[in-house]
């Protein structure tokens, strides 16, 4: 085999021995070997859609479904809490296969990372919140999901996840107040290397786009989904991206 042509089957499965030798002759003794693991990460797949769930092999999946107010694995568009904090989000998964299966290096990093973009509107496009671009190289990525919150281990079907569900916080607004978010985001694997952070995957792009409305008068924190929606082609999230303006034009 080609060292690093072809990924591992298991830890440390590939060998390199290095031999002395003087006018073509090996010296006697002079051996050294060591054995290592060739890895590999596929591209990054996503489930976004309203009918999805969280994969039940994915270590944190009740750490998702306790930061939804519905107490829900269901992925789409919900509203989302931690505490006293309330956001409304587009709940995705996304994972990755890892070759070999039981890669497993002392403080190796090995996680998936994300990189986002993003404009939040209100109502006409009159004002625009938190602005946020790609970093201008990755990784690492500047929107990472909290490590107590991802699936880091491919044990013991050999993938890693990263369920969430970013989006606007649910701040005190007037009735009727609008909302709109468009984001960007490039979903790869990454390992970390002594202090140097490597992309080990293809990156995945997908995108989430929808409108929000506070519905309490005079003021509240009461937001629901714009559904059905009132700008052609917004509530929707899947793989490529959008555009950031507010009425998608």
């Amino acid at each position: 085999m080609s060292i690093g042509n072809t990924h591992s089957s298991t830890m440390r499965d590939t060998g390199l021995d290095v031999k002395g030798q003087v006018s073509g002759e090996d010296i006697v003794n002079c051996v050294d070997s060591v054995d290592f693991t060739v890895l590999e990460v596929g591209t990054p797949t996503m489930k976004v859609g309203s009918g999805d769930t969280v994969s039940g092999q994915n270590a944190k999946k009740d750490v998702y479904k306790g930061f939804t107010v519905a107490s829900t694995y269901n992925l789409g568009p919900q509203k989302f809490h931690f505490g006293a904090f309330y956001w409304m989000g587009w709940g995705c998964e996304v994972s990755a296969s890892v070759y070999p299966a039981d890669f497993d290096y002392p403080n190796s990093g090995l996680k998936l990372d994300r990189d986002s973009a993003g404009r939040t509107w209100d109502a006409t496009g009159q004002n625009s919140y938190n602005p946020k671009d790609f970093s201008a190289t990755i990784p690492p990525g500047n929107d990472p999901t909290a490590a107590s919150d991802r699936d880091d281990d491919p044990s013991p079907n050999g993938v890693i996840y990263d369920a969430d569900g970013p989006g606007p916080e649910c701040a005190n607004a007037p009735q009727n107040y609008i909302l709109r978010l468009r984001a960007n985001f490039k979903y790869f694997a990454t390992i970390d290397i002594g202090e140097t952070h490597v992309r080990c995957s293809p990156i995945l792009s997908l995108f989430t786009r929808f409108s929000m409305k506070q519905m309490d008068d005079p003021n509240g924190t009461n937001w629901i989904i714009v559904d059905p929606p009132d700008i052609q082609n917004d509530l929707q999230a899947g793989n490529g991206t959008t555009n950031m303006t507010w009425n998608l034009q």
